[in-house]
């Protein structure tokens, strides 16, 4: 009855709200207007992404990504086959982009069906950011590590198992700051992301540093080092563009339809992990005489990972998911 007393409340508002004119749970910081009828059923949801609203922009910006990427999946299966093991990091790679660009644009699109359905979907988005992560690790470690047997990355095991921890602990972080560190949860998102990326490119970056800066290097490594490079950079400014809330801190109401920093995070966040798959791509390519000396991936640490992190993950989600707190109670706590 309480969700039904609500939903009477808004019948008779338009889509493109102002701020005051949706509770606090809906709001963004320093977004003035473009906002939809809380409570609105997932058709109005679907149909406000072909509308001039301040999700709008999100939605697309990882949508049509996504589709790419299942075209850059699909050439890769097409190219190397289903039974080729050595191929399997970069698959789990290239799924766990895909799934994060997915779950993102979905979580955009349904988020104003209410203050719960709000919170599960963005906690389903942190934990497929988390996902990839663990598959940006594996794609690291099998295609851009140092030979070095003697070193922390010699043992995919040790290297795999940290790489799963961060991933449950940033899921965790990321769901608790809905509802905790108010002044300082996009600081917190961020934060967790950035210490995931770290972890999971060390495989590379270890290399880089490690190896001698006379050892010739081919251009087929400059050219992988110059999209990695670019990567880094995309994936700068998007944590930037989070955490520091511009431009529209400086000119609230100006760019709520279109310019926001949530659509410069959709972009370059796209944008950076092409980059990153195709430096992969080249090292896995130009790389593998070499690296098929040494322990290479199997179902079992390379896509079985991926479900198992996968299912954890969700179980992470279902967990916080239980700990929320009715529609309306939630609609009186801001976030």
């Amino acid at each position: 009855m309480e969700k039904k007393r609500d939903e009477r409340n808004y019948s008779k508002l338009d889509f493109g709200l102002r701020s005051d004119e949706v509770s606090p749970q809906f709001r963004e910081v320093f977004i003035s207007s473009g906002y939809r009828k809380p409570y609105s059923s997932a058709m109005d949801c679907v149909k406000s992404a072909f509308q001039p609203l301040n999700e709008t922009v999100n939605v697309w910006t990882h949508f049509v990504p996504f589709l790419l990427f299942l075209v850059r999946f699909a050439s890769l299966i097409w190219k190397y086959g289903v039974f080729d093991t050595y191929v399997y990091p970069v698959l789990s790679n290239t799924l766990g982009i895909c799934g994060f660009l997915l779950m993102s644009s979905g979580a955009h699109l349904f988020n104003s069906m209410s203050p719960r359905t709000r919170h599960i979907c963005f906690f389903f988005d942190y934990s497929a950011i988390s996902v990839y992560s663990v598959g940006a690790g594996q794609a690291f470690y099998f295609y851009g590590r140092s030979p070095d047997h003697d070193s922390f990355f010699s043992s995919s095991s040790r290297f795999l198992t940290v790489s799963c921890l961060v991933s449950f602990l940033s899921t965790s972080m990321c769901c608790a700051s809905r509802h905790r560190w108010s002044k300082m949860k996009y600081v917190v998102r961020t934060s967790c992301f950035v210490v995931a990326f770290f972890c999971n490119s060390a495989p590379y970056t270890h290399r880089l540093f490690s190896e001698p800066s006379h050892q010739h290097i081919s251009d087929q490594e400059l050219l992988a080092l110059s999209y990695f490079k670019r990567h880094c950079w995309f994936y700068l400014i998007a944590a930037l563009a989070n955490t520091s809330k511009m431009p529209e801190r400086l000119v609230p109401g100006v760019f709520d339809i279109i310019g926001h920093s949530h659509h410069f995070l959709h972009v370059f966040t796209a944008l950076g992990a092409a980059d990153q798959l195709t430096a992969i791509e080249i090292q896995m390519e130009s790389r593998r005489s070499e690296l098929e000396k040494f322990p290479i991936a199997t179902f079992g640490n390379s896509l079985g990972l991926m479900v198992v992190i996968c299912i954890i993950n969700c179980g992470i989600v279902l967990w916080f998911g239980k700990l929320l707190r009715s529609d309306k109670e939630e609609e009186q706590k801001a976030i």
